[in-house]
């Protein structure tokens, strides 16, 4: 399946048995654009069309959506995660800045807390830390997204160990949430 759609120059991945449809545009650090349930990686065509100039918007239709495979079993958000490395590996991208959309901003979190050597900095959008309870552990919102400016001014080349990620991803503005 996978030299198939290899060689059908059609911008696919397969995770764990599923086809991940993907689309690149533009130039710049990576950005990983991860949609919410029921959204397509269409969806985020206007904010594609505003930063492809600046970045590489790499958009994700989840699995389950749009032209990505529809399993009938269950899956995890670590799958999801999962799916996010895959899309990377095939475009051939190290780390990416990550931007998520409701159940994608629980994928973009649980990517950054597995693989933290693949994410320069979270942008959270409608989203939460997941849906086990509520409100959410304190420790968790400590670690939700990194401002739009830190993603500006990452630089391609630097190297960001997992230990930097804790100060990726604080934002002091959630700290007020916590009082």
């Amino acid at each position: 399946l996978r030299r198939l759609l290899q060689s059908a120059l059609v911008p696919y991945t397969v995770s764990d048995g599923c086809v991940i449809h993907y689309a690149v545009s533009g130039d710049g650090p990576p950005l990983l654009l991860l949609p919410g349930w029921g959204a397509t990686l269409h969806d985020f065509d206007p904010l594609v069309a505003r930063l492809r100039k600046r970045f590489t918007c790499i958009a994700v239709d989840q699995r389950g959506t749009g032209d990505s495979g529809h399993p009938q079993d269950l899956w995890s958000m670590d799958t999801l995660a999962d799916d996010a490395v895959a899309v990377l590996d095939a475009a051939a991208v190290r780390d990416a800045h990550v931007l998520g959309d409701s159940l994608g901003g629980m994928a973009a979190q649980e990517m950054a807390h597995r693989h933290p050597e693949r994410v320069r900095s979270l942008i959270l959008l409608s989203t939460s830390p997941g849906l086990i309870s509520w409100p959410p552990d304190p420790r968790i919102l400590l670690t939700l997204g990194a401002r739009m400016e830190r993603m500006e001014r990452a630089d391609a080349s630097t190297d960001r160990p997992p230990d930097r990620i804790r100060e990726l991803l604080t934002i002091p503005t959630y700290l007020g949430v916590l009082e």
